[in-house]
């Protein structure tokens, strides 16, 4: 059976910055993660932010 190590990454996201720079280091971040053999599993906006959401990421043990 396999097993698995998850990670939860916060992500602040500004809405005052322009489109490119919004998105730009989320995309680095999730690939730096993905050289790292972590796998984004889910994306939640928690309900108590605006701004900032939660990058679910699982890989083996």
């Amino acid at each position: 059976m396999k097993k698995w190590k998850y990670k939860i990454e916060h992500v602040k996201v500004s809405v005052w910055a322009k489109e490119p720079e919004r998105i730009d280091p989320i995309e680095e971040r999730l690939t730096r993660l993905g050289m790292d053999g972590w796998e984004l599993v889910s994306v939640i906006k928690p309900s108590s932010s605006t701004y900032n959401v939660n990058l679910y990421l699982k890989r083996p043990y």
